[in-house]
């Protein structure tokens, strides 16, 4: 019996930056957080305690905000 295979590829296109672009700003997927948080050392505590992954705060780049390496890789703003 003959089965087709079909292998997920990827095509070199053009891309641009969006600052390039016209119209309507999009929209963001969430907002910043800013301000404080009350009783802070308790609620990391919390947090890490259910977090089903280690949480580690470490200086990233400014436009990265966050980083998660749940496998570890290497990483250039996240050292192994």
């Amino acid at each position: 019996e003959e089965k087709e295979i079909r292998i997920p590829m990827f095509k070199v296109v053009s891309v641009f930056d969006v600052s390039q672009t016209a119209g309507k700003p999009l929209p963001q997927l969430a907002a910043d957080l800013s301000g404080n948080v009350q009783q802070y050392e308790v609620f990391m505590e919390a947090l890490r305690r259910a977090s089903p992954v280690p949480i580690e705060i470490k200086p990233v780049a400014h436009e990265q905000m966050a980083f998660s390496a749940l496998r570890r890789r290497a990483s250039p703003s996240a050292p192994v």
